[in-house]
């Protein structure tokens, strides 16, 4: 099986947990391929001759690939091992994502650490102005929801809804205010319940849109 694996955290034990993931997947013949946000990037220019780094050093070892950086951070990644008086054996298992990726069979990422410091004894963000698409996916991992860009689309119209009306909705101003705002959609509370695999649709979906719990629900 052909697997690409995003590493899009941001902490050493979530990174190691992906590499070891990932090597324990290429063991077993899998073909791996590797994607390293900015926050696994942090962590080796940090620390480059670390754990994470000759986990890294290790990729041809399992036959994988260099693992790809984004064009952005792929100049970042130059720019420093340009200033460096040795070179690092893990700069060879790095590589320019290419424009357009190969098709893979699956994909797995592994996303920042959600500090549950930062949500209220309910599951709610504390402060709804730290909300981002991977933490939205994180909370919608607690109901085994894949969000998708339907999901999204429904979450960024709640998020508009608390911005106009400073308040969360409950169950019937939601599914009125989702009709007018996605009428293609075709919402109604069946669907948001199968889509949002939870009966309660309103407490759920602004949880996962990072705002309060609206009032009078569960």
């Amino acid at each position: 099986m052909k697997i690409v694996i995003n590493i899009y955290a941001d902490t050493f034990l979530l990174c190691h947990e992906a590499l070891s993931m990932a090597f324990a997947l290429a063991a077993f013949d899998h073909q791996i391929q590797l994607t390293i946000g900015d926050g696994m990037l942090n962590l080796l220019l940090d620390a480059p001759t670390g754990k994470l780094a000759h986990m890294l050093a290790s990729l041809d070892m399992y036959d994988m690939p260099p693992a790809w950086l984004a064009l952005a951070d792929f100049d970042r990644f130059n720019a420093w091992q340009a200033n460096q008086a040795a070179d690092f054996d893990w700069c060879a298992q790095i590589t320019l994502q290419p424009t357009t990726a190969p098709n893979f069979d699956t994909t797995l990422t592994q996303l920042p650490e959600l500090d549950q410091a930062a949500l209220d004894q309910d599951g709610h963000l504390i402060a709804h102005q730290t909300w981002s698409p991977d933490i939205a996916q994180q909370l919608a991992n607690t109901l085994d929801v894949t969000l998708t860009p339907e999901h999204y689309q429904i979450i960024d119209a709640v998020r508009q809804y608390y911005d106009l009306y400073s308040h969360p909705p409950t169950t019937r101003p939601l599914i009125k205010f989702l009709s007018k705002q996605l009428p293609s959609l075709a919402v109604d509370n069946a669907k948001l319940q199968a889509m949002f695999n939870t009966g309660l649709v309103a407490r759920h979906v602004n949880r996962i849109a990072g705002l309060p719990k609206p009032a009078n629900c569960l």
